[in-house]
C-alpha cells in the first residue's frame, strides 16, 4: 500500500531528526536540571531511534481474519530496565511461538493476502493469532499457543499502564503533598517532569496500545475492518517521531533552546536575504538614476544616488553586526550575533556605527524632502555637499552617543547575565 510506506519512511525520517535532537538536548541542558533522570530519558530516546529502524525494516500490514531512586543512582540505574528487558523478552516469546507462521494459517489467510496486497501467503514473512479452527464437524477447536500469545502481550499491557496510573497518582499526590517543602524551581521542575510523563504516556497509549489491543481482541468476536487495520501501522510508524516532542515542548529549558534555534535561523536568513536583495536593488537603482534619470530631476538626482549608496553601505554594516534585541527589566539591549559576536571590542565599534546608522538614515531622509521644495539655489552643483553636512553631524553625534553612553560595562554584564 503506497500511503502506508510513505507514512512509514516519513515516520522513519522525522523520528530520527526528533529523537537525535532531543538526546542532543538531554546531553547538553539536562545535567543540572535533571540529574540521574537524564540517563532514562536519553534512553527512552534511544530506544525510539532503535524502534524506527526496526519498524521501516518491518513495515507491517495487518490483516483481519522518588526514595527508591537513590538506591538506584549511578551505575545501579541499570536495574531499572531490568523489567522493561523483561517485558520485551516476554512478549518476542508470545509474538514468536504463539503468532508463528505456519501452512494451516498460509492456507487460511492465501486468499486475503492475494485479494488486498497482491501477496503469497507461502512466501511473504508474516505473523497471525489465529484463536481457533473450524474441524471436519463445524466444531471450533481453540488454538491454545495463539490464545496463550494474545493473552500474555494483552496481560503485559494492562500490567505495564497499571503500573503508570499508580506511579503517576502517587506522583501527583505527593508532589501536592509538598508544596510547602519545595522551592519554586523544583515544583516547577517536578511539574514540568509530571506533564512531560502523563502525555509521553497518553501517545502510546492512543497511537500503539489500544489500537494494537484492539487488533488483538477483535478477532476473538469476528469482527472484520478489512484494510482499516492499517491505520494501526500507520500510527505505530508516526509514533517514534512525536514523542520526543513532547519533552521538548513541556520542558522549558528545551523548548527556550529549541525557539531560540529556530528564531535565531529564522532571523539570520532574513537578514542574509535582505543583504543580498539590498546590493541588487540599489545597485540597479544607481545604474538607472545615472543612465536615465530625467535633467528635469537636476541635482535630486545626486541625493537620490546619495540615500541609495547609504542604503548599500547600511546593509554591509547590518550584515556584519547581524543584531539582536532584548530587553530586561530597565534596560533594552543590541547583541553583536555575526562573525564578530566575540571579537568584544571590534563588535562593540560595529554595533554602535549599526546604531548611528539610523540617525543617517532619518537626516538623509529629511534631506531629500527638504531639498525638494525649495530647490535651494545656495547648494546647488558643486556646492550640493553642504546639504549632506547636517546629516553627517547627526551620524558622528549618534556615534559617540551609543559609544559613550550606552557602553557595555561590568554593570550591565552583571544584570544582564
Amino acid at each position: 500500500m503506497l500511503w502506508l510506506h510513505i507514512i512509514q519512511y516519513s515516520g522513519f525520517v522525522l523520528a530520527q531528526v526528533s529523537n537525535a535532537t532531543l538526546v542532543w538536548l538531554i546531553l547538553t541542558k539536562a545535567e543540572k536540571l535533571f540529574g540521574t533522570y537524564r540517563h532514562v530519558m536519553c534512553t527512552f530516546a534511544v530506544y525510539s531511534l532503535v524502534y524506527a529502524w526496526v519498524e521501516v525494516l518491518t513495515q507491517p500490514e495487518i490483516i483481519f481474519r522518588p526514595e527508591l531512586l537513590v538506591k538506584i543512582e549511578g551505575f545501579k540505574l541499570i536495574y531499572i530496565f531490568i523489567p522493561c528487558l523483561i517485558c520485551f523478552v516476554l512478549w518476542f516469546e508470545f509474538v514468536y511461538y504463539g503468532m508463528a507462521n505456519t501452512v494451516e494459517k498460509q492456507i487460511y489467510m492465501r486468499e486475503e493476502l492475494e485479494n488486498y496486497y497482491e501477496e503469497d501467503s507461502t512466501r511473504v514473512a508474516f505473523i497471525a493469532p489465529m484463536y481457533w479452527s473450524i474441524r471436519s464437524d463445524g466444531e471450533k477447536e481453540w488454538i491454545i499457543g495463539d490464545v496463550i500469545g494474545s493473552i500474555g502481550c494483552v496481560c503485559i499491557i494492562v500490567v505495564c499502564f497499571s503500573t503508570i496510573v499508580i506511579c503517576a497518582s502517587t506522583i501527583y499526590l505527593t508532589m501536592k503533598s509538598s508544596t510547602c517543602h519545595m522551592s519554586a524551581r523544583t515544583l516547577e521542575l517536578n511539574r514540568q517532569l509530571f506533564m512531560t510523563l502523563t502525555f509521553q504516556t497518553l501517545l502510546p497509549f492512543l497511537m500503539m496500545y489500544s489500537p494494537v489491543g484492539l487488533l488483538i481482541t477483535l478477532p476473538v468476536f469476528e469482527v472484520y475492518v478489512a484494510s482499516l487495520a492499517n491505520i494501526v501501522p500507520a500510527t505505530l510508524a508516526i509514533y517514534p517521531s512525536l514523542e520526543p516532542l513532547i519533552a521538548m515542548v513541556c520542558i522549558k529549558e528545551f523548548r527556550r533552546t529549541i525557539t531560540l534555534f529556530v528564531v535565531m535561523r529564522a532571523i539570520h536568513i532574513a537578514q542574509y536575504t535582505a543583504f543580498a536583495g539590498a546590493q541588487v536593488n540599489n545597485s540597479l537603482l544607481i545604474y538607472l538614476i545615472i543612465t536615465r534619470s530625467d535633467k528635469q530631476l537636476g541635482d535630486f538626482r545626486y541625493i537620490m544616488g546619495i540615500f541609495a549608496l547609504y542604503a548599500i553601505f547600511y546593509s554591509w554594516v547590518e550584515i556584519f553586526t547581524q543584531p539582536l534585541t532584548f530587553i530586561e527589566g530597565p534596560a533594552l539591549g543590541v547583541i553583536v550575533d555575526s562573525g564578530l559576536r566575540n571579537q568584544k571590542v571590534l563588535g562593540h565599534y560595529v554595533v554602535c556605527l549599526f546604531c548611528a546608522c539610523f540617525g543617517l538614515c532619518i537626516t538623509l531622509l529629511s534631506t531629500q524632502f527638504y531639498f525638494r521644495p525649495n530647490k535651494l539655489e545656495s547648494v546647488s552643483g558643486s556646492r550640493l555637499y553642504l546639504i549632506f553636512i547636517p546629516s553627517l553631524l547627526v551620524f558622528v553625534g549618534w556615534y559617540f552617543n551609543v559609544l559613550f553612553g550606552m557602553a557595555d560595562t561590568v554593570e550591565k554584564q552583571n544584570f544582564l547575565r
